[in-house]
């Protein structure tokens, strides 16, 4: 029986110069383990940069904010997640791709790291303005 060598690589620069191959180390290394995690991260950073764009009454607290948006990231994101994989893997599919639909979400889930870590990037505007960042 052969046996899988999984090398371990640094994917914030190989990502650049190897892409296909940073994503099949991810898949060999990561495997499915962090698919769910990002997809929740993934939607709550869309949902807090479509919540940015609202106007709440001036009673509201960040709390009533901030609620129904972690609740609506942990269900509605996670189903959009994997509807939008499974669109992504029949569709490469009819172009003769070769990858599983488990390598499709976990290439998805790995290349939302981006949007994921610009989120801190709101944090300090959060801490200055506070809940006046939403009206």
């Amino acid at each position: 029986m052969e046996e899988k060598i999984i090398q371990r690589i640094n994917p914030w620069v190989s990502i650049w110069r190897e892409p296909r191959n940073t994503i099949k180390n991810i898949v060999n290394y990561y495997g499915n383990k962090y698919v769910l995690t990002l997809a929740f991260l993934t939607a709550l950073v869309y949902n807090l940069n479509w919540l940015s764009d609202r106007t709440f009454k001036v009673d509201t607290t960040l709390i009533d904010i901030f609620y129904p948006v972690v609740l609506k990231s942990i269900t509605f994101g996670t189903m959009a997640f994997y509807f939008y994989g499974f669109l992504l893997y029949t569709s490469g599919k009819l172009f003769k791709g070769k990858a599983t639909k488990s390598e499709v979400y976990i290439a998805m889930a790995w290349s939302s790291i981006p949007p994921i870590l610009g989120i801190f990037l709101g944090i300090p505007k959060l801490v200055i303005f506070g809940k006046e960042w939403f009206f």
